[in-house]
């Protein structure tokens, strides 16, 4: 397993080496190296942990789509780490409770490149990942990949399309208009 590259502010709060922090709270340092391991690793659990508890993940597939907390964010990386191969983290970067960590891993033998932008908060919690794949092709195929095992999970899908707070999206009303 790979560490994560190391490039601009991510050596410490003041660039020279990892800082360190008493107790239980994880340093920005740490999340950000803790989750770019875990994924190495396709270690959920672990990926989990580096999380805030209403922690989300934009879909690069589905703008509109926004995964929500450790349920169903663990549905989702159950699904996402073992459809990577090779996955290996380059370079991260940060400013303030802001993350920009650089991958690069392959689908069904397609190269695909990440760069995820990585949201924290004051208590070295991951509040939100927001991934930008490329090329076209590999966001396709992991989409083809991911899609059928997705629906699997009927209720995180209709999660991440709803709105927070909302009871329903439009596009599952007009499924079940149609249904009737």
């Amino acid at each position: 397993m790979a560490a994560c590259g190391r490039l601009g502010k991510l050596d410490g709060p003041d660039g020279g080496g990892d800082s360190s922090t008493e107790g239980a709270t994880l340093t920005t340092n740490d999340v950000v190296s803790t989750f770019c391991a875990a994924t190495e690793a396709g270690d959920v659990d672990a990926v989990i942990a580096t999380l805030a508890p209403d922690a989300a993940l934009v879909s690069p597939l589905a703008g509109r789509a926004v995964f929500r907390g450790h349920d169903d964010l663990r549905v989702l990386f159950s699904i996402l780490l073992p459809a990577l191969s090779g996955l290996t983290w380059r370079h991260r970067i940060r400013e303030g409770n802001t993350a920009v960590a650089v991958a690069d891993a392959r689908v069904l033998g397609v190269r695909i490149g990440d760069a995820i932008l990585i949201e924290y908060d004051d208590e070295g919690r991951i509040r939100t990942l927001t991934p930008h794949v490329r090329p076209w092709l590999g966001l396709t195929l992991l989409g083809v990949v991911m899609g059928p095992r997705l629906l699997r999970y009927p209720a995180v899908v209709r999660r991440a399309f709803r709105r927070p707070g909302a009871r329903g999206g439009r596009l599952f009303r007009a499924v079940r208009t149609a249904r009737r």
